[in-house]
C-alpha cells in the first residue's frame, strides 16, 4: 500500500488507533459538557425558593 492509498482510505497521515483516541476524547468531551450542564441547572434550581 503506498502512502496516498493509505491516506485516502484513513483520510489523513494519522493511523487508526489514534483516530479511535481523538473518538474517545471527543465523546468523554460531550459527557463531561452533558454532565456540567445537568449540575448547573440543578444549581439553578437550588436557589429557587418557590
Amino acid at each position: 500500500m503506498s502512502n496516498f492509498d493509505y491516506i485516502s482510505i484513513y483520510g489523513s497521515v494519522d493511523d487508526a488507533l489514534s483516530q479511535i483516541f481523538n473518538y474517545g476524547e471527543k465523546s468523554l468531551n460531550l459527557a463531561l459538557l452533558a454532565f456540567s450542564i445537568y449540575e448547573i441547572a440543578q444549581l439553578a434550581k437550588s436557589f429557587n425558593t418557590q
